[in-house]
């Protein structure tokens, strides 16, 4: 994965991009060819894909590699355009002054917001944030009007050019109960065994398909409209209250849970032996632009251990 790179293999593969033959590359960089050859082998092994190939006439960065070396040089603009901190008046003391619009999924602001502000205030005291709740469509509508500093996304989103783009994790969706569902009672439980409970839908694709196919196997058919009945709600957090409270099944992700519920006394998850739980990839977008660079450092690896620790 991208997130295993450190900082350096970054600022080789811009290199990579300034020449054609290993050989020419070695002598800018002073390393040996077989060295060369070597730490490129780890980079590409790190994100899961050829970044050149070789031919006679030298070596070329195939499309793949032409996705990464974006995010090196714009990680390397970040480098070089970080401001130095901004001196007030009638002080000796420099402070790094800066205030970002921070746009997330709800659950993920919920979860994550008062670590990120715990964090800044120890460290840049005077770093503030504005954490503002967007789908994936809103973020790429806000950031494209320049509506926003720093993007936390669930999968990719297209944002242009001027940001950069880290992997910081994953959230692992599962599907949840009250602890004293019935369901608990069963010596084993398939897929096909929730349909005989009262499951609510998600926006996560495997929450609408769900929904879909228990409507298929009890109606005959999809239905179009659900009945007037039929809980629903927008949010991952809304659901885990549902299941808290009643004795009705949510689709939503592990970090949730945990936030709700870190000891386990109202929901759990349930134990489905045919289900693979689903994972998902947390991206971090940064506008190159407008992100201080020692504030995107600390941010990524706070990201990284919050999610590592929360999930």
């Amino acid at each position: 994965m991208i997130s295993n790179l450190k900082i350096n293999d970054f600022l080789f593969i811009n290199e990579l991009s300034h020449h054609t033959s290993l050989r020419s590359l070695g002598r800018k960089l002073k390393m040996e060819p077989q060295n060369i050859s070597k730490l490129l082998k780890r980079i590409e092994t790190e994100v899961g894909y050829e970044i050149i190939r070789t031919s006679p006439k030298g070596y070329f960065i195939t499309s793949e590699g032409e996705k990464i070396l974006i995010t090196s040089k714009n990680l390397i603009r970040l480098l070089n355009s970080s401001e130095p901190g901004m001196h007030l008046k009638n002080s000796d003391t420099t402070y790094d002054q800066a205030s970002y619009i921070f746009c997330s999924r709800v659950f993920l602001n919920y979860c994550l917001a008062a670590d990120i502000v715990t964090f800044f205030e120890k460290e840049f005291p005077n770093v503030g944030f504005n954490f503002v709740d967007g789908s994936p469509a809103k973020k790429e509508e806000w950031s494209r009007a320049g509506l926003t500093d720093i993007v936390l996304s669930v999968g990719a989103v297209d944002l242009g050019k001027s940001w950069t783009e880290f992997e910081v994790g994953q959230i692992t969706w599962n599907f949840y109960a009250n602890v004293n569902h019935e369901i608990f009672l069963n010596k084993e439980t398939k897929i096909h065994d929730l349909f005989s409970y009262d499951v609510i839908g998600h926006s996560h694709i495997d929450g609408k398909r769900i929904i879909q196919e228990k409507n298929f196997i009890f109606h005959g058919s999809e239905r179009k409209n659900e009945s007037q009945n039929q809980t629903s709600a927008e949010t991952a957090l809304t659901f885990a209250r549902l299941s808290m409270k009643t004795n009705k099944i949510s689709f939503i992700p592990d970090i949730v849970a945990k936030a709700v519920d870190a000891n386990e006394k109202f929901i759990r998850a349930i134990p489905i032996d045919d289900y693979k739980v689903k994972n998902e990839t947390i991206i971090l977008y940064v506008h190159v632009d407008r992100v201080q660079q020692n504030h995107f450092m600390l941010l990524l690896s706070k990201l990284k251990k919050l999610l590592d620790t929360k999930v």
